[in-house]
């Protein structure tokens, strides 16, 4: 962090405790607070990403009511309770973009 993020005080933010939100952004954890169809669109328009295919995998139990890193208002889906956390996030996205018409456009026009 000190190598990365040298404007975070270490000794204040290194305590196992967890800030989201405006409370990381104080703390010069993270760089903004953005929606996340605004992050994809920036990748795709800004930095010439392209997006060549999305497969969504039917998750293989009901979706679960516990949000996912503990961020109110998202739910996760989980195959089976020792799934990683890259893994919960790549299904997130995924249903993320097939819940929303405006980025899921996006990925067809690009595609």
């Amino acid at each position: 962090i000190a190598q990365h993020r040298p404007r975070v005080e270490l000794e204040k933010v290194a305590t196992g405790e967890t800030w989201y939100g405006q409370d990381a952004l104080k703390r010069n954890l993270c760089d903004a607070i953005e929606p996340t169809d605004d992050v994809l669109l920036r990748y795709i328009i800004d930095y010439g990403y392209s997006v060549h295919r999305v497969t969504y995998v039917p998750p293989t139990t009901t979706t679960s009511t516990t949000p996912l890193f503990g961020v109110a208002g998202t739910t996760s889906t989980s195959t089976t309770s020792n799934t990683s956390p890259l893994r919960r996030i790549a299904i997130w996205l995924v249903q993320y973009v097939l819940s929303n018409p405006k980025v899921r456009s996006l990925f067809h026009e690009c595609g």
